[in-house]
C-alpha cells in the first residue's frame, strides 16, 4: 500500500512444511494476495530434493522469486542444520540451489550473513560466494555481520556483532558479475542511499519496516524516482481492512485479527498517540463482537480521528 516498488520478502518459510504439508496447511503457509507483488519467498532448510519441492510449489502458488536462508540464527534451525550454520557447508548450498534452478524459472537467490561464529573471513566469505555462484545463483543478500551461534538470542544477533559494510562493498568489486544487496542496522533514507552509492544492487531493511512502517511512504520517489502512492494513514487503515477481509472471503475461513493486527501495530510510531494506538488496536483486535477486520479498521479510524487527527490524514512530506 505504501510502495509498488519495494520487494516484499516473505518470513523464512519452512521447506518440509511446505513439501509435505497437508493441502490446508500448504495453502495456509503459501497465503498472499495480488496486491503484495512483487514477492519473495524465503526458504530454510537442508536438503536438495526437499528445498526443490517447496521451490517449485512457491512458484505455482505465484511467488516472483525463491530465497534460500543461510542468515537466520535460531538455535532451532541450527539443530535442523539450515539457516546460518548453512554458511558452514557451502557446498551443499550449491547443491541446493542447483536443485530448486532446475525446478523453478524464478530466480534462485541466496540471503546469508558474513560468517558464522568463529568462521568469519572475508577469505572464506568470497569462497561462499564463489562456490553457491556456481550453481547459476547470481544475487546475494547480505546481512553485514556475522551470526554469533554459540551465546547470542537471535534478538542479540541482528545488534551486538559489527557491522562490516566495507566488506560487501568489497564483494562488489570482486566480484562484477554478480549482485549483492545488503542488509542490516539501514534506519534512514540516506543510509539507503549512500549504500546505492556504494555499488549495491540493493537495501533490505527488515526490523525498521515492522518497527516503523509508514518509513517506506516515500521510498518510490526517494529511491525509484516514481511518484509515491501518497495515502495518509487513514486510507492505508481502511485499504488494508479491505485487504484482510478479501484474504478471508477467498478462503473461506476466519482469521486471527490479533496476528492481522500485527503489521499495523507500529503505524503511528514517533508521533504522540503512538501508545493509545497500539493499546485500543490490540482491544478493538481481541473484540468477539466485530466479525470482520475491516470493523477493526474502521474502529481504530475513529479512535485517532479523536487522539491525533493530524497525524491520520497526514500523507507525504515529498
Amino acid at each position: 500500500l505504501l510502495t509498488k516498488h519495494s520487494v516484499l520478502y516473505t518470513e523464512m518459510m519452512i521447506a518440509h512444511k511446505v513439501a509435505n504439508g497437508t493441502q490446508e496447511e500448504r495453502s495456509r503457509v503459501l497465503q498472499m494476495t495480488e496486491a503484495e507483488h512483487k514477492v519473495v519467498a524465503q526458504l530454510g532448510g537442508s536438503d536438495p530434493e526437499v528445498m526443490a519441492e517447496a521451490a517449485y510449489l512457491c512458484q505455482q502458488r505465484g511467488y516472483d522469486e525463491v530465497n534460500i536462508n543461510c542468515g537466520c540464527p535460531s538455535n532451532r534451525v541450527e539443530k535442523g542444520f539450515f539457516g546460518a550454520c548453512l554458511m558452514l557447508d557451502p557446498e551443499r548450498v550449491r547443491e541446493i540451489a542447483y536443485q530448486m534452478a532446475r525446478r523453478v524459472s524464478v530466480p534462485v537467490t541466496v540471503k546469508c550473513r558474513l560468517g558464522v561464529d568463529d568462521q568469519e573471513s572475508y577469505p572464506n566469505l568470497c569462497e561462499f560466494v564463489s562456490t553457491v555462484s556456481q550453481a547459476g545463483v547470481t544475487d546475494f543478500i547480505i546481512h553485514a555481520r556475522k551470526a554469533v551461534l554459540k551465546g547470542l538470542s537471535p534478538a542479540e544477533n541482528r545488534t551486538i556483532p559489527p557491522l562490516r559494510y566495507n566488506w560487501v562493498y568489497d564483494l562488489v568489486k570482486e566480484f562484477p558479475d554478480l549482485k549483492f544487496q545488503i542488509n542490516g542496522g539501514v534506519q534512514t533514507h540516506e543510509m539507503i542511499s549512500e549504500h546505492l552509492k556504494a555499488g549495491v544492487a540493493g537495501v533490505m531493511l527488515g526490523r525498521h519496516a515492522y518497527n516503523n512502517p509508514w518509513f517506506f511512504r516515500e521510498v518510490d520517489s526517494l529511491h525509484y524516482k516514481v511518484p509515491d502512492q501518497n495515502l495518509s494513514r487513514r486510507e492505508v487503515i481502511l485499504k488494508y481492512g479491505e485487504i484482510c477481509d478479501k484474504i478471508c472471503e477467498d478462503s473461506g475461513k476466519e482469521f486471527n485479527h490479533v496476528l492481522m493486527a500485527k503489521p499495523l501495530s507500529n503505524l503511528f510510531a514517533g508521533e504522540r498517540s503512538n501508545k493509545q494506538w497500539r493499546r485500543e488496536l490490540d482491544q478493538y483486535s481481541k473484540s468477539k463482537k466485530l466479525k470482520s477486520f475491516s470493523e477493526v479498521s474502521e474502529a481504530m479510524v475513529r479512535v485517532m480521528e479523536e487522539a491525533n487527527p493530524e497525524a491520520l490524514d497526514r500523507k507525504s512530506s515529498v
